[in-house]
């Protein structure tokens, strides 16, 4: 399985990779990007949505995919 991290927190990301490599049965692959750049195929996505005002992104293109969106609310 895949995962992608989008986000600009390396620490988001370790713990998104600790979680998902000891809390899951399946084995997963994590990787990381920021905002601005090309998402790649994945099974889910992990959106790091750092303002409560950012307009979320379109999902609409990775179909078949899972979409979790972490939002900061203070």
């Amino acid at each position: 399985m895949n995962a992608v991290v989008i986000s600009r927190d390396r620490e988001l990301y370790r713990l998104c990779r600790e979680i998902l490599g000891d809390g899951t049965k399946q084995k997963w692959s994590v990787s990381r990007i920021e905002a601005n750049e090309r998402l790649g195929p994945a099974d889910l996505y992990l959106w790091d949505i750092e303002d409560s005002q950012q307009q979320l992104p379109d999902t609409s293109q990775q179909s078949g995919a899972t979409h979790l969106f972490l939002i900061n609310r203070n």
